[in-house]
């Protein structure tokens, strides 16, 4: 079919379609994984809602900006974020982390998850957030 005639897919079927191509963990898989210490873990909400409260280790990388951080070709890529890492990415609630991790397997990243039900399921997890109190480290 011709891609003009297409219907336009709405944002929530692009995150449901990002859902069925990049793996889901849970909290404690994630927990898991960073304890193993072998996963760089992207926050990749707005800058204020990261400064607020954020998993202890995630490093910042909002959506807006992270497929500039990721491309190693970019004047904009942070070194610690390469293709040959292990990945995994969480936002509020699962949709924003989805399309960004659909966007690093695209730009080459091979091993990318992403948190079930974002950092609300951390909490709800009563795993403790880390009070950043104004702390402005990103990738």
């Amino acid at each position: 079919m011709n891609d003009t005639l297409r219907k336009p897919k709405t944002a929530l079927e692009l995150v449901s379609d990002a859902n069925r191509l990049i793996p889901i963990l849970s909290v404690e898989e994630l927990d898991a994984a960073m304890k193993s210490g072998d996963l760089v873990l992207l926050d990749v909400r707005e800058k204020e809602e990261y400064e607020l409260e954020a998993i202890p280790g995630a490093l910042h990388a909002s959506r807006g900006m992270l497929e500039f951080y990721a491309d190693p070709t970019n004047s904009f890529h942070r070194h610690n974020l390469q293709p040959t890492q292990r990945v995994a990415l969480y936002c509020g609630t699962g949709g924003r982390s989805a399309l960004a991790a659909l966007s690093l397997k695209t730009l080459g990243y091979c091993d990318v998850a992403q948190l079930q039900g974002g950092f609300k399921a951390w909490k709800a997890a009563a795993c403790s957030g880390e009070d950043r109190g104004g702390d402005k480290s990103s990738v």
